[in-house]
């Protein structure tokens, strides 16, 4: 299982979460699974904690060499160290976005918004070590809703590259 800590320290360093990263843009449409099945939206159950929505990133900000790598990868965790390879640091970020946008609007909202409050409110540094030691459980109550969402939300990530 990947770690969070890393997509969230990217994702929330100087980050409010007052609007979302990419300034607004509008919904990218449903994402539809291998078994057709649509996007249910974003989550409307009531949260505990602050919500944090984040949109898709729509614009091209990795380069061709990372798409080249991408298309030659048969899982998530291969795309992801094309994206994370990337010159272009925004190019990660595009990957972790549009994934945690896709995530959310599948059912992880509450989730999110707990692991992202948490660390927002107690990691005032963003610091592996202190995400570990204070939102540990959130940081794995997020993980754990998002893993078998992690395939089916790959293709978020395309409209990251050229």
């Amino acid at each position: 299982m990947r770690s969070l800590a890393l997509t969230l320290i990217v994702l929330l360093a100087g980050c409010d979460g007052a609007d979302p990263v990419d300034g607004g843009a509008a919904d990218a449409g449903p994402v539809m699974s291998d078994a057709g099945a649509a996007d249910a939206g974003v989550d409307a159950s009531v949260s505990m904690c602050r919500e944090d929505l984040r949109s898709p990133v729509t614009g091209v900000v990795c380069s061709m060499a990372t798409a080249d790598c991408a298309a030659a990868c048969s899982d998530a965790t291969c795309a992801q160290a094309c994206f994370a390879a990337d010159a272009n640091a925004a190019c990660l970020q595009c990957w972790d976005i549009n994934q945690i946008a896709c995530w959310n609007r599948n059912g992880c909202q509450d989730e999110w918004n707990c692991a992202a409050e948490c660390i927002q409110d107690n990691c005032p540094g963003f610091t592996v070590a202190c995400i570990r030691d204070n939102c540990q459980a959130q940081d794995l109550a997020y993980a754990d809703c998002f893993e078998p969402l992690r395939e089916m939300c790959l293709q978020r990530t395309v409209s990251c590259l050229p």
